[in-house]
């Protein structure tokens, strides 16, 4: 046991020992000072045989002091001048740079120190040609001194550098932008195009040309913007923004000329410098797709499904087809189904994805997506399929906002034909059954389409078949959407019976045919009691309520009905009738008349049949000072019927007339005057007059009088009219042709009686 305790803590001595000594120097390296994160020193342009030189900078922030060594051969080099992967190892060209002083370099702990690099710009070596843009890459290793062989920082620059016999030259004769996306947003991408002057003499630009070398429909793809009285300033510079603004997949280039005078007198030399760029667009388009059971169609980005059955039996599969025309391959990342509603996401199943094949879709290349319509809710059903692919993270410029993503759009309609019937079940009651009459009853049944397409009712059949029950309706037939339609149910029995039977319903509609359970009894004939209460009273000009009372237990027996009552003219216009808490509450009134005058005729029809209620309906009128001071209020059995929808009677009527009687005229109460032996007063109407008065006498019945009109000195002007009295309030009338105007009375006399009225007449 003291043994493993003793390896543990040496394994870990050697541990913290070894940690120490492998740790990373602490150091920055840069070139530019202005842009420390700048990775290509970058020496410009110069004459052939004038060597550049440009410094790179140690920042030792190390406790050690930190070094750049000579080549060790059991260590990877320190300082290292190499070809850039695009030359050959062996060319030679990386020996145009080398270090500014020898190795090795050392820096102390705390301490910043620069080293330099030369571009040496050999002039007429064969193996160094001018005017050809020489690169190369510096391989840097910065190790602790006392540990050569421990840890480094690592940094590398790309050295990059032209010499010229020219006097104007540049180290980017070949402007590359690469790939960039069509129609590039918000902005094309940029480079500067610097041009150097390697003399000690101010360089006129005479001319800037460019020259598309591909095709070009409209505006130039590519674009350099020109400077007005441009010059160069001795061993100075210009430089130019190129851009790139594709409009199309596919690669262009161009050549921008700059065109300098070397002096005054002598001809334009030209400095042409290569454009080039790639234009590129991610297209996943919808190649084709087809249908099963039925057909789909494609319009642009949109997959239409058509009219789908929402009855759950499979709906419609869309195999669609999806093609990469872009000029890219497309990697997928996601796919998913988005819509406003849930049930219009759940009503499209995927039953293939596209990734399911794999996650690219190569250039010119297929992927297929299977997708099911199987809807459940009635409507229409729009949803997007969103497609995200990894373009964003490409090395593309100019790609516009969404490129990343692609949409199908896949709507369909999902037929649900849906209907509503009301009542859910009919009952036709008790239906009296006569010998002599096709008795009958009728009920309505409403048909409503609830559904998205036209309701088509193509059948309507008695289960089980009975003579007595009938449809009245011509099928097959439509019914729109959000219609309706009424369809009668005719019962009429030819015996005695109990129906129990069922109208059901063949439609569109998804499911089994619909049935609406129907009842009822045929019964032998009954009679009915119809009457008007005894007496009605009222003062003349008030409104008066005649109800119409009926045997509440008989008058469900019935669906129709025809009621006429007779009256005095003279006292009374029929002016409206109550249905409202009646029997014939909820009934069409067919006929609602007073022709002739003081003959009124109501007919009813039931909804069904009438309600079990003692007031059949109720009768209003205006009153009047009439004639006589009453009235009966007249029913007869020959105009008092109760029937069905095939007899107008169906049970025997017995009637009960009533009375109307004026209550009160100018003061004189019928009803405490009518049992009076004498004359109890008397009046006269309209006073003052001009042609006809009446006379209103209260006296018991069999009073008799003798009525005229006197002058104001006791002349008779009128023949006396003799009265005698029914009791309660009569009425007299009096002819006032013979009478001048002026004050007169009327003188009622009887056997022991002598009343003397004033009247006043005027013409």
């Amino acid at each position: 046991m003291r043994g493993v305790l003793r390896s543990i803590f040496l394994i870990a001595a050697f541990t913290l020992v070894g940690s120490s000594l492998v740790a990373q120097p602490n150091a920055e390296i840069y070139w530019d000072d202005f842009d420390r994160a700048d990775t290509v020193m970058d020496f410009g342009v110069t004459l052939e045989g004038s060597p550049v030189t440009l410094f790179f900078t140690v920042v030792n922030n190390d406790p050690r002091d930190l070094a750049i060594l000579l080549p060790n051969a059991s260590a990877d080099p320190y300082y290292l001048i190499v070809n850039t992967d695009a030359v050959p190892p062996e060319d030679p060209r990386k020996e145009e740079f080398q270090p500014s002083t020898p190795i090795p370099y050392a820096i102390a702990t705390g301490q910043t120190a620069q080293f330099g690099v030369v571009y040496r710009a050999l002039a007429n070596n064969p193996l160094f040609p001018p005017d050809v843009v020489t690169e190369a890459l510096l391989q840097l290793r910065v190790v602790a001194r006392s540990d050569s062989l421990g840890p480094s920082i690592d940094k590398q620059f790309l050295l990059r550098a032209v010499k010229t016999k020219n006097i104007l030259s540049s180290t980017t004769p070949t402007l590359r932008f690469d790939s960039v996306y069509v129609f590039p947003q918000p902005r094309a991408p940029e480079v500067l195009y610097r041009v150097e002057n390697v003399t000690t003499l101010t360089i006129p630009i005479v001319g800037q040309h460019l020259e598309m070398k591909t095709s070009i429909v409209g505006t130039p793809e590519m674009e350099v913007d020109t400077l007005v009285n441009a010059e160069i300033a001795p061993k100075g510079n210009l430089e130019w923004t190129a851009r790139y603004r594709p409009r199309d997949m596919g690669r262009d280039s161009a050549h921008f000329l700059v065109e300098y005078k070397p002096n005054q007198g002598a001809d334009p030399d030209t400095l042409v410098t290569k454009m080039s760029g790639i234009g590129v667009e991610q297209r996943l388009n919808v190649f084709s797709a087809t249908g099963s059971p039925q057909a789909v169609t494609v319009r642009s980005d949109t997959i239409d499904f058509g009219d789908v059955d929402a009855d759950g039996t499979g709906g419609v599969t869309a195999t669609i087809i999806l093609k990469n025309e872009g000029n890219t391959n497309i990697r997928l990342l996601s796919e998913k189904k988005v819509g406003i509603l849930e049930r219009d996401t759940a009503a499209y199943i995927i039953e293939k994805r596209l990734r399911s094949g794999g996650d690219d879709i190569r250039t010119s290349s297929f992927d297929t997506l299977v997708v099911r319509f199987d809807p459940v809710n009635g409507g229409r059903h729009r949803i997007r399929y969103v497609i995200d692919t990894d373009l964003l993270s490409r090395s593309i410029t100019g790609i516009p906002d969404g490129a990343q993503t692609h949409v199908l759009y896949l709507e369909a309609f999902a037929r649900k034909p849906q209907l509503q019937i009301t009542p859910a079940s009919i009952d036709f009651g008790d239906v009296v059954l006569l010998p002599e009459c096709s008795s009958a009853s009728i009920r309505e049944i409403t048909v409503r389409n609830l559904g998205n397409i036209p309701l088509a009712i193509d059948s309507v059949l008695i289960s089980p078949e009975n003579g007595s029950l009938t449809v009245e309706a011509n099928f097959p037939f439509l019914i729109e959407i959000a219609e309706d339609t009424v369809i009668r149910v005719r019962y009429e029995p030819q015996q005695l019976e109990s129906l129990n039977a069922e109208v059901v319903f063949y439609t569109n509609a998804f499911g089994v045919p619909v049935g609406v359970p129907v009842t009822g009894r045929s019964i032998v004939p009954d009679t009915i009691s119809v009457s008007i209460p005894t007496t009605i009273a009222s003062r003349p000009g008030s409104s008066i309520a005649v109800p119409i009372l009926a045997d509440a237990d008989r008058v469900p027996l019935t669906q129709t009905s025809s009621i006429t009552v007779t009256f005095d003219p003279s006292l009374m216009r029929y002016s409206g009738h109550i249905k409202s808490g009646t029997a014939s509450e909820g009934a069409t009134v067919e006929l609602d008349s007073e022709n002739p005058r003081g003959s009124v005729t109501i007919d009813l029809r039931a909804n069904g049949s009438f309600k079990e209620r003692d007031t059949f309906i109720v009768l209003t009128f205006d009153t009047y000072l009439g004639n006589s001071p009453l009235t009966e209020l007249a029913l007869s059995p020959e105009t008092t019927l109760f029937g069905n929808a095939g007899c107008a009677s169906v049970l025997d009527v017995t009637v009960s007339s009533g009375r109307y009687n004026i209550d009160s005229v100018c003061g004189l109460s019928y009803l405490t005057s009518s049992s009076q032996t004498f004359v109890a007063d008397a009046s006269v109407f309209p006073n003052p007059a001009s042609h006809d008065v009446r006379v209103a006498v209260s006296a018991g019945r069999g009073i008799a009088m003798d009525i005229f009109v006197r002058d104001a000195v006791g002349r008779a002007v009128t023949t006396p009219i003799h009265h005698v009295a029914e009791g309660g309030i009569t009425l007299v009338p009096l002819s006032l042709d013979g009478a001048l105007p002026g004050a007169y009375f009327v003188v009622v006399i009887t056997d022991k009686q002598r009343l003397s009225i004033p009247l006043m007449v005027t013409r």
